[in-house]
């Protein structure tokens, strides 16, 4: 609506004040090309770009007028960001009025100070001095309004104004003799002078750009390097994922930088800042920006997620903060997509130009996916080393070790050992085959994950045992667990055959605790496998029966299915 506004307004100005035969005399033809071709070879300065652009404005606004000036002003900005730059055409023509209203406000103000337009006069000083700061003014005004109104740039603070407006006083005050210059030119050898110059500008400024882009892009090169070391230092998971997040915030200057993992077509957030997410977060393949990515396997540079063609995406990703422009790196591994990235950043093209941003993606990306692949590997391997692999809970070894690690290292902290065993299981074997078995396993194992908390432990001991350290849990509460996890196999409708296709079968559980039954980890599993076998299997099966020791002899106590667990409790206590 602004840029609508402001371009009907100087369209109209323009018609009312200015003769139109100027826009259609040679020169203004050749001033209008010219500064197109001399904004496509800008310098590039870090957070800023350098163009001669303002040279070439001046010298119209001293050669063919104040009109005409502002029109190749406004026209050589918006075609050069709709045709080379990519922008969208709101955004294109925003800037190209932005720069209209500059023009229009600044060239005013050179009048009002007693300049002379459309004549090869003497300058004045006071005029050109007020022309530049007013051109400054006026650009600053306009983007700072943009920055923090439009686009709610949190973090655009008073430095980076001053910054931005250092950079353009210098830049303003080098192209004013530039600009001078073509005016003599002009007045000695006509347009062919300001052609050869602009030309000859055009040529250097390029090979400057050229040695400034190789230099940029060799520190990026040198920081990939170190990225690339950094991966590989180590094959944790966690380690890779932070080295990850690290290098992003060097390599592309990240306000923000989000990992995800992928696993069956669906993307799930692992990690964002180097931290935990707060909650659960999953996208499909094709949501959000980096699902997008994902399902074409290659990456999305966004240049502003606030238009209307990506704004719904990413609020569907939901990781993206003020910054205005967004990557999307899926992490690929022969082929495979294996996790993606997600950064947000305050601009696409603030340091390297599209094409020199998206090689060094593919470079990062590449040694990401490898060193994330490893990682996944190698963590799979010693969760084989750890788990059990028909009932996915921890092996023998590793309950043992957590064990008698929780021991040592908390010996105040009390804790529970229950152990778990199938009652009749060889007969459903026989009866229903291995296969059937391992399935039973499997469910049972799920069911006492289900019925324990996150920081208890639960393990397959051997063949049909199991068993479990509740932390910090003793007395009756444990039993409460115990009699819990009975009841959930009890009433759950395992797979039988035709003729029966729902098989009943409990557990036997024996209860021993730390430190009351004893000090050391061998000694507790023997006081709950005591109770197991002298108690619940001894006394009909399907029930718990809790280890007991007194001064004078060890006792075990059974608990019958169904028993109220806080008066048993508290008659054994």
């Amino acid at each position: 609506m602004f840029s609508t506004c402001v371009f009907f307004f100087l369209l109209s100005v323009t018609i009312l004040h200015a003769d139109s035969s100027l826009f259609l005399t040679t020169e203004f033809i050749v001033f209008l090309l010219l500064a197109v071709l001399i904004e496509h070879i800008y310098i590039p300065n870090k957070k800023v770009t350098l163009s001669l652009n303002f040279a070439l404005v001046f010298a119209a606004l001293m050669i063919i007028g104040f009109y005409p000036a502002m029109w190749i002003s406004i026209l050589s900005i918006t075609f050069y960001k709709l045709i080379f730059a990519n922008f969208e055409i709101t955004r294109a023509i925003f800037n190209g009025a932005m720069f209209g209203t500059m023009a229009y406000i600044a060239g005013s103000t050179y009048i009002a100070f007693g300049g002379s337009t459309g004549s090869l006069v003497l300058l004045e000083l006071v005029p050109v001095i007020a022309y530049i700061l007013v051109s400054i003014l006026v650009n600053h005004i306009i983007a700072t309004w943009y920055i923090c109104g439009v686009i709610k740039k949190a973090d655009y603070t008073l430095t980076d104004v001053l910054y931005n407006f250092g950079w353009d006083l210098l830049t303003y005050v080098v192209s004013l003799p530039i600009g001078l210059l073509m005016v003599f030119l002009y007045s000695h050898i006509d347009i062919l002078g300001i052609i050869i110059m602009v030309i000859t500008l055009a040529v250097n400024s390029y090979i400057f750009r050229l040695y400034k882009k190789l230099e940029l892009f060799h520190k990026e090169l040198h920081s990939l390097q170190k990225t690339s070391i950094n991966l590989i230092e180590s094959m944790e998971l966690d380690d890779v994922l932070k080295s990850i997040t690290e290098s992003c915030e060097t390599l592309f200057e990240t306000k923000r930088c989000a990992i995800w993992m992928y696993q069956n077509e669906r993307l799930e957030l692992t990690l964002i800042d180097g931290s935990s997410p707060e909650k659960n977060h999953f996208l499909n393949e094709g949501e959000g920006i980096v699902g997008k990515a994902v399902q074409s396997k290659s990456p999305i540079l966004v240049e502003n997620i606030f238009s209307q063609e990506w704004q719904e995406d990413s609020l569907i990703e939901g990781v993206y903060q003020e910054q205005p422009s967004a990557i999307a790196v899926p992490l690929t591994f022969y082929n495979q997509v294996i996790g993606a990235i997600s950064l947000s950043r305050d601009g696409i093209s603030d340091t390297l130009e599209r094409e020199e941003l998206s090689q060094l993606i593919d470079i990062f990306s590449a040694q990401a996916a490898s060193a994330l692949s490893n990682a996944l590997h190698h963590q799979q391997i010693e969760n084989q080393a750890i788990t059990d692999e028909k009932t996915n809970l921890y092996n023998y070894r590793s309950f043992y070790s957590q064990l008698d690690d929780k021991m040592k290292k908390h010996p105040e902290q009390p804790l529970t050992i229950l152990m778990i065993d199938i009652d009749d299981f060889k007969q459903y074997n026989d009866r229903f085959g291995h296969p059937a078995g391992d399935k039973v396993l499997a469910q049972v194992a799920n069911l006492l994950k289900e019925n324990i908390r996150e920081n208890d432990i639960a393990a397959r001991y051997g063949g049909e045992e199991f068993t479990i350290i509740l932390c910090g849990t003793r007395g009756v509460e444990a039993e409460k667990v115990a009699e819990r996890i009975r009841s959930a196999i009890a009433n759950y409708p395992f797979p039988g055959d035709q003729k029966t296709p729902r098989v009943k079968l409990t557990v036997s559980i024996g209860v021993g605790e730390y430190p009351k039954d004893g000090d050391n980890a061998i000694d507790i599993i023997r006081k709950a496998d005591q109770a197991l076998y002298l108690g619940s299997k001894e006394r009909g099966k399907n029930r718990f029966s809790k280890f007991i020791k007194t001064t004078s002899y060890d006792n075990i106590v059974d608990f019958p299915k169904g028993v109220d667990n806080n008066d048993s409790g508290r008659g054994c206590d």
